[in-house]
């Protein structure tokens, strides 16, 4: 024994993310880190031992279920295991688990003005997440109308794992077969739409990407802009609306609409926190603004107001109305650090994805730009360049600030300056690959779906 202490009743953590991989016809099993974007690999036997750690077995019991499914050679294998995942802090004690509290259904939807989406169908999203979730009695449905998937008809845990630790009751993840879903078909197309109908999807592909927000007032309907079909969509008239144009209340919104409520109080800055109301107005006030002629200046700017000055109406409008460029050496530490995220993302992936898979292409792209970008004479020519996309950009922060989109994860502060990186990177994601299609969403994509994102919390001056 190495001396780690294990927990009592040891399960996942809500962190630990399960999924199941086939690369290139070699079927893996990777644990995400949500908190700090790291991975671990295993093979399907050592998580067939591990898969029973759901908080209600101690070590023994925990040793006599993964027996009884075979997988187990000598106790001391699972321990071993444990011990990796307890060193890591991807463990958890028991099944102490508080639900949150829900959305009153009476509350009104707020969506985003003026918007539709025209879908291309070509299957790009099922080919670039790393989560793609089913209700159980939608990958039951599934698993009934295309029995074959990888056996699925006859053994569940060939299709999905849980979506988040080991806890089989929620939702599930399906399988990705070079990092696609394992129902996608050879021709892009739904496989379970084109054997039962659109509407034996899952409800979190019809919903996609649409996004809800309870702040307290309103349901804010928005959308994640992680897809070219969102960019291609703006100005379009004719497509679908994100919530049917009869919902008016949360009661309405489609069954697997998932709500996410904003805290009481929302941190603003460094310590420095804000009550949700107070938040939502200056969100209110920012939305009713032209948008800004340079996003990157107006970013920067109402984050050093922010800093500054908390949520004051007059220091907001004061930095809207006369942006000032970021300083190159200010910028620097955000590119160094997002250029590291990416560049360990892609030593990872290329370890084990397969060359097909478009998160790393994707992966190598992002790296590339920011890469391009650390040379401070290339960034400050970045930042002096107007944008090649402004309608794009401009459609981007309207969705971004609508959907409440800037506060959960980081300081509204941090998460301000980190906009303004995110498009800087993507306009040089453009300029090295002119022929990449609407670079910002492919951005974006990765950035959450792969756990980029997590570089914002690395940033060192």
């Amino acid at each position: 024994m190495s001396g780690v202490r294990l927990p009592f009743h040891p399960r996942l953590a809500e962190h630990a993310l399960v999924r199941r991989h086939v690369i290139d016809g070699e079927e893996h099993v990777v644990l995400h880190d949500t908190r700090t974007g790291d991975l671990v690999r295993m093979g399907t036997r050592e998580w067939a031992q591990l898969a029973a750690a759901d908080g209600t077995r101690d070590l023994a019991g925990l040793t006599l279920a993964a027996a009884k499914s075979g997988a187990l050679r000598r106790a001391s294998e699972l321990v071993v295991i444990l011990e990796r995942l307890q060193t890591m802090g991807l463990l958890a004690d028991g099944i102490d688990r508080a639900d949150a509290a829900p959305t009153p259904s009476d509350r009104p939807l707020f969506a985003l003005p003026d918007f539709s989406l025209t879908c291309d169908a070509s299957g790009a999203c099922c080919g670039v997440y790393g989560s793609i979730l089913f209700t159980r009695h939608e990958a039951a449905r599934a698993r009934v109308a295309l029995p074959l998937v990888r056996d699925g008809g006859d053994h569940e845990e060939r299709v999905f794992t849980p979506e988040q630790g080991t806890d089989a009751s929620g939702s599930l993840a399906v399988a990705l077969v070079d990092n696609c879903c394992a129902y996608l078909g050879g021709d892009g197309r739904c496989g379970i739409h084109a054997a039962a109908g659109e509407a034996a999807k899952p409800a979190a592909c019809r919903i996609y990407p649409a996004t809800f927000v309870d702040d307290g007032e309103t349901i804010r309907v928005s959308l994640g802009v992680e897809c070219a079909c969102a960019l291609d969509s703006v100005g379009v008239a004719g497509g679908a609306p994100l919530v049917a144009d009869t919902a008016r209340t949360g009661a309405d919104l489609p069954a697997g609409a998932r709500v996410i409520a904003l805290p009481a109080l929302l941190e603003i800055a460094a310590s420095v926190t804000a009550p949700r109301a107070a938040y939502v107005a200056w969100s209110r006030l920012l939305a009713a603004q032209p948008s800004p002629a340079d996003p990157v200046a107006a970013l920067w700017s109402l984050a050093a107001a922010v800093d500054a000055s908390g949520l004051d109406e007059a220091a907001t409008l004061a930095a809207l109305a006369s942006p000032v460029l970021p300083d190159v050496n200010a910028v620097l530490p955000w590119i160094r650090a997002l250029s590291e995220r990416a560049d360990s993302r892609v030593a990872s992936a290329s370890t084990w994805r397969s060359a097909r898979d478009r998160s790393l292409t994707a992966s190598r792209e992002i790296a590339a730009a920011a890469a391009s970008l650390r040379d401070p004479v290339a960034l400050a020519t970045a930042i002096a360049t107007a944008s090649p996309d402004p309608a794009g950009e401009a459609f981007y922060l309207r969705a971004v600030i609508h959907g409440h989109q800037l506060v959960g994860r980081l300081p509204l502060a941090t998460a301000l300056r980190d906009r303004a990186v995110r498009l800087l990177v993507a306009r040089a994601m453009g300029a090295l690959a002119p022929a990449l299609r609407r670079p910002l969403t492919v951005l974006e994509a990765m950035l959450r779906g792969h756990g980029i994102e997590v570089y914002a919390r690395e940033v060192r001056s």
